[in-house]
């Protein structure tokens, strides 16, 4: 995506993108995450047409592959990255979703997670809503882009899915689905919507790195319930003695040390390998290569530009044998070795 958007200069002329809104305009569709296919190719047609483009053999061809390159057409694909936090971000908002997510997420996720926390309180409305059995459509209209977008929300299982698809492209609730999840007193992250690779202790799980979003059970929905009440008695300790936060690290480390023994930390390798699911190889077979010499020997060759560039730069002086100021002095004087030639050859003409 980046290599085509890069050539659109070369193929258009300087001027246009200078001089006119042609490459905004582009920029605008194409990397509008939020548009629909049917969306991106009615403005990628009126963008060729304004511009009388729409023969252009390149964008033509850009345009036939665009299911290719166009994120319009990747919503459903996920995408992201992983890093490591040990400490807690700082939260903005009071939602409780988002005190969850700071605990569970790193702290990039997190920050990203913020964002729609805080679209979800400023930029979202209700602009509909209708109800088909247990399944409540909301229209949600998102004043930071201008456009409205359906959430299915789930009574009996709190499941809940918008057509922008930021989940299934990035793994992270939309604003969307968290501002009818702060309508509906969701007050943590349903852990179907928790992608393992994102959260703080995925180097640690023993579990096989698979993230099934339907998946749910018993256990998890407990530790659900445990989680929003161990929040709440937590936000209780800010007006309480400091020995009653004391007693409650206590009883924490003590819990912790009986459900979880002690255990030798993993080193770097067993961690890698848990991550990897194999074990470093014993025997190497595959070696850097051997280090070979590629500079070069003796002195460089300069240019004839170089050596009238030196010959230039070099001071001036007074020549003994014509009196001239200038680059060279008596031993390589011009007129000296004229006048030397010219002495030699009437030496050889008297001779004669």
């Amino acid at each position: 995506m980046w290599h085509i958007m890069g050539k659109v200069t070369d193929k258009v002329g300087s001027s246009i993108c200078r001089d006119t809104d042609f490459l905004s305009r582009l920029n605008s569709i194409v990397w509008d995450f939020d548009l629909e296919p049917f969306e991106f190719e009615e403005k990628w047609t009126e963008l060729m047409n304004d511009f009388e483009m729409a023969d252009h053999s390149w964008f033509s061809a850009m345009f036939a592959i665009r299911k290719n390159w166009i994120p319009a057409y990747h919503k459903d694909l996920p995408m992201g990255y992983n890093d490591s936090a040990h400490s807690l971000p700082v939260t903005v908002t009071p939602l409780h979703l988002e005190a969850h997510a700071a605990c569970m997420y790193t702290h990039s996720i997190f920050y990203e997670f913020q964002v729609e926390v805080k679209a979800a309180i400023m930029s979202c409305g209700v602009g509909g809503f209708t109800r088909e059995q247990d399944v409540e459509i909301t229209d949600v209209d998102d004043a930071g882009t201008g456009k409205t977008f359906k959430v299915f929300y789930n009574i009996s299982t709190t499941a809940a899915t918008c057509t922008c698809k930021l989940f299934e492209r990035k793994g992270l609730l939309c604003r969307h689905i968290l501002w009818v999840y702060s309508g509906k007193g969701v007050r943590s992250i349903p852990n179907r919507y928790i992608l393992s690779r994102w959260t703080n202790d995925a180097l640690n799980s023993n579990k096989n790195v698979v993230d099934d979003h339907d998946f749910v059970n018993s256990n998890q929905t407990n530790l659900s319930k445990v989680w929003s009440e161990f929040h709440e008695t937590v936000s209780l300790l800010k007006t309480v003695p400091d020995v009653h936060v004391e007693e409650l690290s206590r009883l924490l480390v003590e819990f912790r040390e009986k459900i979880c023994p002690q255990a030798e930390p993993l080193t770097k390798d067993q961690e890698m390998e848990m991550l990897l699911g194999c074990s470093a190889l014993s025997d190497i077979t595959i070696l850097p290569p051997t280090k070979s010499n590629n500079k070069g020997s003796g002195k460089r060759l300069r240019s004839t530009k170089a050596q009238c560039i030196e010959k230039a730069e070099k001071p001036k002086r007074l020549c003994a044998y014509c009196k001239e100021i200038g680059s060279h002095d008596k031993r390589n004087c011009a007129v000296r070795i004229a006048d030397e030639a010219a002495a030699k050859e009437g030496n050889k003409n008297v001779r004669k």
